[in-house]
């Protein structure tokens, strides 16, 4: 009998052959989809174009920048949503505000303020992740052991020691299952953002091609785009989500 992990290998597997048995299907039946072995065959080309790999930097530059400023701001919120009942309350209205708002209609929004500034973009992204950080934070927080935060007041912890040996453990596989999800999030909206707000990166060649109608470029960029998305999240996130967990003992 197959183990789990070759199962869920195999699964994979045929869930990929499915996709690409439909790109196929439908290249071949249809004026709007390019053709998948004109797409392949121009692959090799399209990935030694420098200027492809300089927007694919641009794009990976604004994620990783948004995800460490969403990060550091939702735990910051969730943080304060825990300890105060005032300013809980407070920073609840905005949580709720921004979960609520589209991010198309956040990046149209900042289109009138900032004018194709990269620091529109950045506040698009930061604005459309961090509600969702603060919220799976603040549920991690309030999992706490009550019996760990009356030790730490017994023995007197200082700040950091309360934090190092008490909340860091208690909710880093919750700040790592909020970067999986927020990272793939983040990505989705980027695309979003660049084609209105700047000129540059993925999302702005993406538009580019499909105002031209060169669905082959397209095709390409997805499949960059789509190779990214599941390299970053294969092999950094899930292998530190899988650690994070081991640590505190959370199965996964």
């Amino acid at each position: 009998m197959l183990s789990r992990r070759t199962q869920s290998t195999l699964y994979s597997c045929a869930g990929a052959a499915s996709i690409l048995a439909l790109w196929a299907i439908g290249g071949a039946g249809s004026n709007f989809i390019a053709p998948i072995g004109e797409v392949l065959r121009e692959l090799p080309t399209f990935l030694q174009d420098p200027d492809v790999w300089a927007s694919v930097g641009e794009t990976w530059l604004r994620v990783l920048i948004s995800l460490v400023i969403g990060l550091t701001l939702g735990i910051a919120v969730a943080v304060v949503m825990w300890k105060s009942e005032f300013w809980g309350r407070f920073a609840s209205v905005y949580v709720a505000v921004f979960i609520t708002v589209p991010s198309t209609i956040t990046a149209l929004m900042a289109v009138s303020f900032f004018r194709n500034v990269e620091l529109g973009a950045v506040v698009v992204l930061v604005a459309t992740i961090f509600p969702f950080v603060a919220l799976v934070v603040l549920s991690a927080l309030r999992g706490v052991d009550a019996g760990l935060l009356e030790m730490a007041a017994s023995y007197r912890y200082s700040r950091w020691q309360y934090v190092r040996e008490i909340l860091v453990p208690q909710t880093a596989s919750a700040v790592m299952t909020a970067i999986r999800n927020e990272h793939a999030h983040l990505w989705k909206v980027v695309v979003v953002v660049e084609i209105f707000l700047v000129s540059s990166g993925m999302g702005f060649q993406f538009d580019r091609s499909f105002s031209k109608f060169n669905l082959v470029d397209v095709m390409l960029w997805l499949i960059v785009f789509a190779a990214i998305l599941l390299a970053t999240e294969y092999l950094v996130i899930r292998p530190l989500e899988k650690r994070a967990q081991h640590w505190t003992g959370v199965s996964s």
